[in-house]
């Protein structure tokens, strides 16, 4: 990837309306896809090369996994290469424009387009767990509120969530620290408040107050930058993508406190990336990861 500078402008490539109703600011361009991909690689090679957490049993009769926010199906993919053919696995996204093509997929991995917000009543009780990471940018407050209610809800009693997300970007510089500020305030101006950073404190409110038990948070951390090898190469790659597709949104916005124009924003894009690359101050990222069951007995639904 060429560097970002002055000479190699960020193009405006985002958009806060996209078609889908989202306010997810990356376009479905081959160089998200590849974001993903490179993040995919990142985080399984960070939490061991396991895809669930959760202490979930997929070997009874009965299990199902459903990923909400696929995207591409990467963790679905890696997913079906570890457990039984008998499980029935199922990707949905709000666009399908990353899907991979069906004759490139196992036989019982499925994906669909469909929203979180509006899942058949038929998947009441379903699966035995879900999965859903990448996507505190991708709704808004409200939304997340909705969205873990119905993932309560389909899942099996007993059954587990596995929400994954960044929590923060830690040993920072003052550039980093400015796009992480960036970050934050385009989120509260999609109507994200409380999401970043340090989300997790708003998503375990809301699975307790749906009634998700056995609520476990851990927090683990990536480097970002050259100066770490290939993982950090393959994150500060990360860092400058999304540093090109939320250029539009920032803009649009005023500049959200960080720039005023076009010609400062390519400025500040260049100078975040050369403090990654550099690594004086050993950059990260702070990810969680929180685990959450749904009663056996199911207590809210008898209420």
């Amino acid at each position: 990837m060429s560097p970002t500078s002055a000479d190699h402008p960020l193009d405006a490539v985002s958009s806060t309306a996209q078609k889908d109703g989202s306010v997810y600011p990356l376009l479905p361009t081959e160089e998200e896809r590849n974001r993903l991909y490179v993040l995919n690689v990142i985080l399984l090679n960070a939490l061991g090369d396991i895809q669930m957490h959760a202490p979930v049993d997929l070997s009874k009769t009965g299990a199902a996994v459903l990923e909400s926010g696929t995207g591409p199906g990467f963790w679905l993919i890696d997913l079906a290469k570890v457990t039984p053919v008998e499980v029935e696995l199922v990707g949905i996204d709000i666009s399908a424009s990353f899907f991979p093509a069906p004759e490139t997929i196992p036989p019982n991995l499925t994906f669909k387009q469909m929203s979180i917000a509006s899942l058949p009543t038929e998947w009441t009780n379903k699966f035995t767990l879900v999965h859903q990471r990448f996507l505190f940018a991708a709704m808004r407050f409200s939304e997340w509120v909705t969205a873990i209610g119905n993932i309560y809800n389909v899942l099996q009693p007993g059954g587990w969530f596995q929400l994954f997300e960044i929590d923060d970007w830690i040993s920072t510089g003052p550039m980093l620290k400015s796009f992480s500020l960036s970050q934050e305030n385009l989120v509260k101006a999609w109507g994200g408040e409380g999401l970043f950073p340090h989300g997790y404190i708003a998503w375990k409110k809301m699975m307790e107050d749906v009634g998700f038990v056995n609520i476990r948070i851990t927090f683990p951390e990536t480097p970002v930058g050259k100066w770490a090898g290939k993982a950090g190469e393959g994150h500060q790659q990360n860092v400058v993508t999304l540093l090109k597709g939320t250029k539009s949104d920032i803009l649009r916005r005023g500049g959200l406190g960080i720039v005023n124009d076009a010609e400062e924003y390519d400025r500040w894009a260049a100078g975040v990336q050369k403090e990654i690359e550099e690594g004086d101050t050993k950059p990260g990222a702070r990810w969680v990861m929180i685990c959450a069951q749904k009663p056996v007995d199911n207590l809210r639904e008898k209420e």
